[in-house]
């Protein structure tokens, strides 16, 4: 029995089928780019997409607590598409925050950088035991450097208290991007995009739920997309929650932002925004250089008092997202760490709560090895 419940939850879903056809003509299809070949594929079906064998690790309960909120927020995005904010309560908004963070967070992406999180903890921590464990002189800083691990527990976790962050995009304005262009809005392996014109020629700066100037948006169907914004750095000025897109350059950035940040993939449904796609990436090809990776330092408190850990973060794309209807406010303001302090403090006392201490990570639930030279 525990076997055939392997079998059939191996093929792991990080973006819903539900989802997909919110956007695909015949709810079968979808078109694909892959942006590491700059390659299209037409007629790819939609049950094969947004999907890997084992993608949350061999524990499959995972996949199927969440389906729960899966099938939640496809009844509100219905809801969405058809009426704007008029029909969605108070209780749907905190669903639609809930999933948003928690999308943003399961992708591949996410999972790579969970994984190089990993690796230089348990890097760091041989290179602080070796005199004790290497009494051969074995482990030298060379091999060390090489120690790669696989650790879905610690991607799961990450993902665990994804779900209780949507408190952090509360204070966030909302609006819905209203196409009425002849063109079609795109969507990505990674569709919920963080961004951050403000601070994008910040070299040092990240994204999170809390930045102050984030930018965030999600693609719900063809013709709509979802923005929520830093009303302290971006004037919008919204009919009933609603923008109307008339420009096609408006149209072209947000879909450039969904090419930029995804892993790999970008979905499409019609045949004509190929060479859409295609000018798009030859005009700002310079930009598909996935940000570096910094570090960061944190000191936080929980019950064992002050700790400190490290958070690896991309840096954002220099790229101004220069939409017809977004004004930058000119501000004389230091960046900080987050918008709202009270806000994180309620966020880290929930996780505390719920998650910490109570996550405990299963035997063999990570797997370290020793990656070959590069020749």
């Amino acid at each position: 029995m525990d076997t055939i419940k392997k079998v059939e939850y191996k093929n792991q879903h990080y973006i819903p089928k539900s989802y997909f056809k919110l956007f695909s003509d015949d709810g079968k299809t979808i078109l694909i780019y892959d942006k590491e070949k700059k390659e299209f594929y037409k007629n790819a079906s939609i049950k094969d997409q947004g999907s890997e064998d084992y993608f949350y690790g061999k524990n499959t309960e995972f996949e199927k607590s969440v389906s729960k909120l899966e099938d939640e927020i496809i009844l509100i995005l219905r809801k969405l598409n058809s009426n704007g904010f008029q029909l969605i309560t108070t209780e749907d908004y905190r669903t639609i925050l809930t999933y948003l963070c928690f999308q943003y967070k399961r992708t591949r992406h996410d999972k790579d950088l969970t994984n190089q999180l990993s690796s230089k903890l348990h890097r760091q921590l041989i290179r602080e035991t070796r005199s004790k464990i290497d009494t051969g002189n074995v482990l030298t800083d060379e091999i060390i450097e090489r120690i790669k691990v696989d650790d879905p527990h610690l991607f799961i976790y990450s993902m665990a208290r994804s779900l209780y962050s949507g408190v952090l995009l509360s204070d966030l304005q909302r609006c819905i991007l209203v196409n009425k262009t002849n063109r079609r809005f795109v969507f990505s392996d990674s569709p919920a995009v963080l961004h951050n014109s403000y601070f994008c020629n910040n070299k040092n700066t990240g994204v999170g739920f809390q930045s102050p100037g984030l930018q965030l948006l999600f693609p719900i169907s063809n013709e709509k997309v979802l923005l929520l914004y830093d009303k302290e750095y971006y004037s919008i000025n919204p009919e009933n929650e609603t923008i109307n897109v008339t420009n096609k350059k408006d149209v072209s950035l947000i879909n450039l932002l969904q090419m930029l940040y995804c892993s790999k993939l970008v979905f499409f449904s019609k045949n004509s925004e190929i060479n859409r796609l295609q000018k798009l990436r030859k005009d700002y090809d310079k930009l598909f250089v996935r940000p570096k990776i910094n570090e960061t330092k944190y000191k936080f408190n929980n019950r064992e008092g002050i700790n400190e850990f490290i958070k690896l973060f991309n840096t954002l794309y220099n790229f101004k997202l220069n939409l017809s209807f977004i004004k930058e406010k000119t501000l004389i303001k230091k960046e900080e760490f987050f918008r709202n302090k009270d806000i994180c403090d309620f966020y880290e006392k929930v996780v505390m709560e719920n998650l910490d201490g109570k996550f405990s990570p299963p035997k063999d639930s990570y797997e370290v090895k020793v990656v070959p030279k590069t020749k």
